[in-house]
């Protein structure tokens, strides 16, 4: 299985982080609906095209499988738990691991997204989403 740990006072800035990790509940609601948004944007991900003289038949399984979920307060997980017909895990040798490739399989490598990376792309948005509500807090209680 893929699993994905996005603890959000890690993403925001030394002077508000103590803030987010005291008070959990500022940032809860946008760490939440910014990790559905990242699970909709790794389903929407195109598959590449076709291996020549590709044998097996593409389910749509590692797309279908992505879900999202909460830990603690301020801390959720993005995975993939697809499992092949033998009811193993196969995310992490098609589309890395949390760690980017270190677990992609050679024949994915280059070809398939890695969803590390498509996760990094959108931690600059979960900042400027925390951040706002941090300081909107801070603006109404500090």
């Amino acid at each position: 299985m893929i699993y994905f740990k996005i603890i959000g006072y890690q993403r925001v800035g030394n002077a508000l982080r103590m803030l987010a990790s005291t008070h959990p509940e500022v940032i809860e609601d946008t760490l939440g609906e910014w990790a559905q948004d990242i699970r909709h944007e790794l389903k929407s991900m195109p598959y590449p095209p076709k291996r020549p003289n590709q044998k097996y038949i593409r389910t749509g399984r590692l797309a279908n499988s992505w879900n999202v979920k909460k830990d603690k307060p301020g801390q959720v997980s993005i995975q993939n738990s697809a499992r092949g017909d033998r009811g193993q895990f196969y995310g992490p040798y098609v589309v890395g691991d949390a760690d980017g490739a270190d677990s992609q399989a050679w024949m994915h490598e280059g070809r398939w997204w890695l969803a590390a990376d498509v996760i990094g792309d959108f931690m600059g948005d979960l900042t400027r989403r925390m951040s706002r509500d941090i300081t909107s807090w801070w603006e109404q209680n500090g």
